[in-house]
């Protein structure tokens, strides 16, 4: 015999099996998170792939204060393999890092030496805008880690093996996208150092339809930080390959 009490149960268990496959079919649904996926969220953060396509250059000067000692930092990338950064103090060039292509060198107080092989595609993927969006080019393999308080965000966590073994720590802001910390170990004259990059005030740059760079970066090095502060950006002057060599 059916009675109201049956039938209540079995709309019921009905109702329920309905609502349990309809949440695993909105479950399955939802993209699971991966490094790409992360990558491809901060690039559209800072302005899209389109956007930053249309930087053929792109000149930045920064200032900072290193032991009382005013620095400027000026940092020149031509698309998709050039790199200059020259850091100033004293009425002097202290340091400078130059790439090209196949090429590069360091400089400290007039004392030049030759990048490795190593050193070059390290620091050319630096160059290298969309460098995030092929890897695979600089010998790069990353890994989604999990979500990690960074201060006050919520982060994912990106890990970039380089093709030395060196391991960096990406960690982006869950709510913009944007990359708000780096973590690394460094070689200095003391050997391997703990290095924290942290990236705040993103400044949208006129003219570029919505590209975003930071405004201010703290790299804390052992135990000494230096804060730089953004001054000026030149987006497309055509910087001079001479600038380069």
């Amino acid at each position: 015999m059916v009675t109201v009490k049956k039938i209540l149960f079995l709309l019921s268990f009905f109702i329920c099996a309905v609502q349990t496959q309809a949440q695993e079919d909105s479950a399955s649904a939802v993209p699971p998170i991966t490094a790409d996926s992360i990558i491809r969220i901060y690039i559209n953060a800072i302005g899209g792939e389109a956007v930053i396509r249309n930087i053929k250059d792109i000149k930045t000067i920064r200032t900072a204060v290193v032991q009382q000692i005013p620095i400027t930092i000026t940092e020149m990338k031509k698309q998709p393999d050039k790199l200059k950064i020259t850091l100033e103090g004293i009425n002097m060039v202290l340091q400078k890092v130059v790439v090209n292509k196949n090429k590069g060198y360091q400089e400290n107080q007039g004392q030049r030496a030759e990048l490795s092989p190593a050193e070059i595609t390290g620091t050319r993927s630096e160059a290298d805008l969309l460098s995030k969006l092929r890897p695979k080019d600089y010998g790069i393999t990353r890994e989604y880690k999990g979500i990690q308080q960074v201060d006050t965000f919520s982060t994912y966590l990106v890990e970039e093996t380089d093709m030395n073994g060196k391991l960096v720590q990406y960690y982006y802001d869950i709510k913009t996208g944007l990359l708000v910390r780096k973590a690394a170990n460094e070689m200095t004259p003391q050997g391997p150092t703990p290095t924290i990059t942290t990236y705040t005030d993103y400044k949208k740059i006129p003219r570029t339809d919505g590209f975003k760079i930071p405004g201010t970066i703290r790299q804390e090095v052992g135990m000494q930080a230096v804060t730089s502060t953004l001054q000026n950006v030149e987006i497309n002057k055509n910087i001079p390959d001479k600038e380069f060599e």
